[in-house]
């Protein structure tokens, strides 16, 4: 997940935790893009996972954010592993995502801000 407001980022860190999910939080585009890539390579060079696994269940990605914008994050994300699920979060109308996303014909989820948390858990579920 990543969320550049540090009270939301620990409000869903807290909640998805409770939930029994596992984590991690980023306060930028860049450093999300380097844990994601990290993690790929470490499930690449354990070689006893199956190919089928992804780092992350469902990567989060707030739309504006240092460094990279959350669109931008997608991109990359996707460009390495395509199968990737990914969600943004952003306050902008899902119109221009899912234009945008057609465009560069990349499989991206909006989650229209403000939402709730049962509206998080139950798209994650």
């Amino acid at each position: 997940m990543a969320e550049d407001d540090s009270d939301i980022g620990f409000m869903y860190l807290n909640l998805l935790q409770n939930l029994g999910h596992h984590v991690t939080l980023t306060n930028d585009g860049e450093k999300c893009l380097l844990a994601y890539i990290d993690k790929l390579k470490s499930i690449i060079k354990t070689k006893c996972q199956p190919k089928s696994e992804q780092p992350f269940g469902t990567v989060i990605l707030d739309h504006k954010m240092p460094k990279k914008d959350g669109f931008e994050v997608a991109k990359q994300i996707i460009s390495i592993n395509p199968h990737q699920r990914v969600i943004i979060a952003s306050g902008y109308s899902k119109d221009i995502f899912d234009e945008a996303g057609k465009h560069f014909n990349i499989p991206i989820e909006v989650l229209q801000k403000p939402f709730s948390r049962m509206t998080l858990v139950k798209l994650l579920q």
